[in-house]
């Protein structure tokens, strides 16, 4: 799960760099980097979710 969180995170620099770059940004382009940011935004709830129950994974 960190492995995937860290691609998406490279993902979101990306597009953004791509967005920062560009005189004109397509629409699509900022909808990929929301959708980048929601599911990072996922990712580390998931995540923050099993550490605090550890436990729950056995259940």
């Amino acid at each position: 799960m960190q492995e995937k969180l860290r691609i998406l995170k490279l993902k979101k620099a990306r597009l953004w760099s791509d967005i920062e770059s560009l005189a004109e940004v397509n629409d699509s382009t900022y909808l990929q980097f929301g959708k980048t940011q929601a599911e990072i935004m996922k990712l580390e709830k998931e995540i923050v979710r099993q550490s605090e129950n550890p436990l729950d994974e056995n259940n």
